[in-house]
């Protein structure tokens, strides 16, 4: 029997799948339209995309993170001693349709599903693909919904700010397009985390020095601990601004922390740098919205880590309700 066989007999013992017939995401309630977005606090929703230009299986990450979510037998934490679902109520809005490789109607139905998630008020979690449907199409989504102005954190291993990639967004250049693009976003409340090695250009290093954006590099990361990071990460990126944005580039890690995977390289930051950062992020009571990108279809450690994250990022916003 193959480990989605046995996912998929647990899921029906629950009776729990959303309506592309996967099972919800961590014993969450499943949301098969908008009406079943009233009352919810949070909705999960997959981005199933695969960039042109990098692809690696991201059109099946998103059921392999709800699969991987059956491993665990519940969403206690014990260590924060919370469970994000007693105080959060969590739907599984399925994954967003698209054409597979039409990157500017994948981008637009992101676009539109995020948009009916804030609409009902809820946080989105977006989880799967390559930018920039996984990424410039959620923070526009983000951008439209409000004219307050927004903070970001970013974990990636690569600057995406590559000005040779032209202005239209796309996995070399969503940073740069999203600056370009949206007023709400604030460069001074920008903090990158997590670069290092020769993936990255000084040219489009530039662009975060030129805009004032704070970049905490890999090394950095390692010598300031989890803890710090966290602290000074939140802090920049919520100064004077209301709303929080986290977004995590699964090739930011480690590659001792992801040894199923051979994409990303040494030097890189480790899952307790982003658990740390995405309970501080919930914390802060500013959190509005997670997206998870670059995870590989066929990679396990990674797909846990994208459990651990979202509900470590909806731990903080649990902990921040109780205060």
């Amino acid at each position: 029997m193959t480990s989605f066989e046995i996912s998929y007999r647990v899921a029906q013992s629950i009776g729990e799948f959303n309506r592309q017939g996967v099972p919800v995401f961590l014993g969450s309630t499943a949301a098969h339209g908008p009406d079943d977005l009233q009352g919810a606090d949070v909705a999960i929703i997959g981005v199933p995309f695969v960039s042109p230009l990098i692809g690696y299986e991201n059109d099946v990450a998103p059921r392999k993170v709800r699969i991987a979510g059956l491993s665990y037998t519940g969403s206690y934490i014990s260590e924060l001693d919370v469970d994000p679902a007693e105080s959060l109520k969590i739907v599984d809005y399925g994954d967003v349709d698209f054409p597979f490789g039409d990157t500017a109607a994948a981008s637009a139905a992101v676009e539109a599903t995020v948009g009916e998630v804030l609409a009902a008020g809820c946080i989105p979690v977006t989880i799967g693909g390559n930018a920039p449907a996984s990424s410039f199409a959620v923070v526009r989504a983000l951008a439209d919904h409000s004219s307050s102005p927004i903070g970001v954190i970013s974990f990636d291993g690569h600057t995406d700010t590559a000005a040779d990639w032209g202005d239209e967004p796309n996995s070399s250049n969503w940073v740069r397009a999203s600056y370009r693009a949206l007023d709400t976003l604030r460069p001074g409340n920008h903090v990158q985390i997590g670069m290092r090695g020769m993936n990255n250009r000084r040219e489009d290093m530039a662009f975060f020095h030129e805009n004032g954006m704070r970049t905490i590099m890999a090394p950095e990361v390692h010598a300031m601990g989890s803890k710090r990071l966290a602290e000074e990460a939140v802090q920049h990126a919520t100064s004077g601004v209301d709303r929080l944005w986290l977004a995590v580039d699964m090739d930011v890690l480690d590659n001792a922390d992801t040894p199923d995977w051979e994409w990303p390289d040494p030097y890189g930051v480790h899952a307790s740098d982003i658990l740390e950062t995405a309970v501080a992020a919930g914390r802060s009571g500013k959190l509005c919205g997670i997206s998870l990108m670059m995870i590989g279809g066929n990679v396990n450690s990674v797909q846990r880590m994208a459990v651990w994250t979202v509900l470590y990022g909806l731990a903080g916003c649990a902990l921040a309700q109780s205060r």
